[in-house]
């Protein structure tokens, strides 16, 4: 659900940057207080932050019921509110497939596993040198955080991407980690994740009829078993980010699970989204596609309990010990103390 990943990135605004006039003077109100906005280009887009959004629909054709969907947005570039010409460098990629899609190996936009979905300018010849730029940064090895971060934090919003392989994590969105996911760039340089397609998230897949369990004890990501360590293999990306980011991403993940992504909050997210579908609906939907597999148990209440599960998994697995690691190093700073 494309509205969490929009809660998750809306955590990041402060909206405390000031606001400069073209001499560089700061800009104030009537009592002298300072102007403040929030100045980067993806978190001022607000509601998703550029992924794309929706909202459940019925669907007649010819006054035929065909049943319930989901209007949403298109990828391009009203969802990032860029322009459609500019002389200035707006773009979005689509990820595919591997190796591109994994930070793997350099893209040509047209070898199916990278996609230029929008681009600002006639020549789309920058974006495709800058993709591949990113590219051979994150593929290049460090030997330390700083070494990384020179390379790399000039052409990556490093949070959003911390922000996509939690999430990935959290939903088990094991369709997400090479491929569907989006890249965008306000500058031509420097480029943002966005969450996209979710259709394998939350236990659920297409792939299969059963339904997937909430604890990922499984070293297989592909069979449902989305952790952070092993879909360190698929994406090289996500290799460096858990090499030199670990603690800086489960203090965020702890942050998410106890705020924007706590079970509570999901929960409501997704009930606030369907509760006004009626039952009749539903019902028709039933009627018109009636051997839907899972009809009977695909539905929120199911997506309630399993991420229930997921977050009581994950606490254990990853938080959990760090906590009581957190715990034990404060219990002998203060025998110390007192000694």
């Amino acid at each position: 659900m494309l509205g969490l990943w929009g809660s998750i990135r809306d955590t990041h605004k402060h909206a405390d940057t000031g606001i400069l006039n073209i001499n560089g003077d700061q800009l104030v109100d009537s009592k002298g207080n300072r102007i403040v906005a929030e100045t980067d280009p993806q978190l001022s887009i607000g509601g998703t932050y550029g992924a794309v959004d929706g909202f459940p629909i019925a669907v007649y054709i010819n006054d035929q019921y065909w049943g319930l969907y989901t209007f949403n947005i298109p990828k391009d570039d009203w969802m990032a509110k860029m322009p459609k010409k500019s002389e200035n460098k707006y773009a979005i990629i689509d990820t595919i497939w591997t190796p591109q899609g994994a930070f793997l190996k350099e893209t040509n936009l047209e070898d199916d596993q990278m996609e230029l979905q929008f681009c600002s300018t006639k020549d789309t010849t920058w974006a495709k040198d800058s993709v591949n730029e990113l590219i051979r940064a994150v593929i290049a090895s460090y030997n330390s955080v700083d070494d990384f971060n020179k390379a790399v934090s000039p052409l990556l919003d490093i949070d959003s991407a911390i922000d996509y392989y939690i999430f990935s994590v959290l939903v088990d969105n094991d369709d997400g980690i090479f491929r569907n996911y989006l890249l965008q760039t306000f500058d031509g340089k420097k480029w943002y994740f966005a969450a996209y397609d979710l259709d394998s998230i939350f236990g659920r897949t297409p792939d299969f009829l059963e339904h997937m369990p909430a604890k990922s004890d499984t070293d297989d990501w592909r069979d449902h078993g989305v952790t952070f360590e092993n879909i360190t293999n698929a994406n090289r990306l996500m290799y460096q980010l858990w090499k030199f980011y670990k603690d800086e991403i489960l203090n965020r993940t702890k942050a998410l699970v106890d705020g924007v992504m706590s079970d509570s909050a999901v929960d409501t997210a997704f009930v606030d989204f369907v509760r006004h579908i009626p039952l009749k609906a539903f019902d028709a939907e039933l009627d018109v596609w009636p051997y839907t597999p899972n009809t009977s148990v695909d539905n929120v209440n199911r997506i309630g309990r399993w991420y229930m599960q997921r977050v009581d998994w994950f606490k254990k697995r990853y938080l959990d010990n760090t906590e009581n690691t957190i715990q034990q190093l404060q219990a002998k700073v203060q025998n110390l103390e007192h000694k």
